[in-house]
């Protein structure tokens, strides 16, 4: 599935909230939390300059996305890190990982070297799609400079998606376009300093339906967050479900983006 957002903009951005966390962030910090997305300038907007700024996005939970089957042959951090984030002078002593369910599942566990545990690799192996986790590495190195011993972390949110991911027809590009002509008027009219990041999500089942269409998070204006909810449960054309590593039909849980884009 092409990951597609729009920013309607008139000029491009990107806009990066949290993949890979600042290494001196805490665990508590809930920005963390949020999804990471790119916004991609389209076209140029013809409507008002409040419009123009109205995000619109569709995606799994976060940007970084690995299969359910990478999980399952992961034996160290540098199996789920993006590549070059760890290095040799990087000592870790605790590995912590978060699989975000309710509640959730934290296994944490002291090493002297970058291995998952046994426990940790028998909790990703029962990990279906759509689950959201994060991994949490905590290190030590030594700064030449002060010849002081620093310690800090790594934390990196995820969520597992299907080997074929669902795809609307036409593509997201075609699903967001299609709800932003609908909602032209209504956001034209949003006062965009107090819109707060709205996120919706629904399911593709097995069959292609679009199931399970809830508010997850409000943009701050009920009306919007309605309107969307009706439009999104409603929309016309046809989905292709996702595809497990058999390709075997399966069901996919994504989240539509609104509003802000941010924390």
């Amino acid at each position: 599935m092409i990951k597609m957002t729009i920013f309607i903009a008139s000029i491009f951005l990107s806009i990066t909230a949290f993949v890979l966390t600042d290494k001196h962030s805490t665990d508590n910090n809930q920005c963390q939390k949020i999804e990471t997305m790119k916004a991609v300038n389209l076209e140029e907007d013809k409507t008002s300059s409040t419009a123009r700024n109205f995000y619109y996005g569709v995606d799994s939970r976060f940007i970084h996305q690995v299969t359910r089957k990478q999980l399952h042959e992961s034996n160290t951090i540098e199996d789920i890190y993006p590549e070059n984030t760890v290095n040799d002078s990087q000592e870790f002593n605790e590995i912590k990982l978060t699989v975000m369910l309710d509640p959730e599942i934290v296994i944490s566990e002291k090493v002297d070297n970058k291995l998952l545990s046994k426990a940790q690799k028998e909790l990703l192996k029962k990990c279906d799609y759509s689950t959201n986790l994060y991994l949490t590495s905590y290190y030590s190195t030594f700064d030449m400079a002060t010849a002081n011993t620093i310690n800090n972390h790594i934390v990196y949110y995820m969520t597992i998606i299907p080997e074929v991911e669902a795809l609307y027809e036409g593509g997201e590009k075609a699903m967001l376009f299609y709800l932003r002509d609908r909602m032209e008027n209504q956001t034209s009219m949003v006062d965009m300093e107090n819109i707060k990041p709205g996120r919706i999500k629904f399911t593709i089942d097995e069959k292609g339906i679009v199931r399970n269409v809830n508010l997850e998070s409000s943009s701050g204006f009920t009306e919007i967050d309605e309107a969307f909810l009706t439009h999104i449960a409603m929309m016309p054309g046809t989905w292709t479900p996702a595809k497990n590593e058999k390709g075997q039909n399966i069901s996919q849980k994504l989240i539509f983006f609104y509003g802000s884009a941010g924390c």
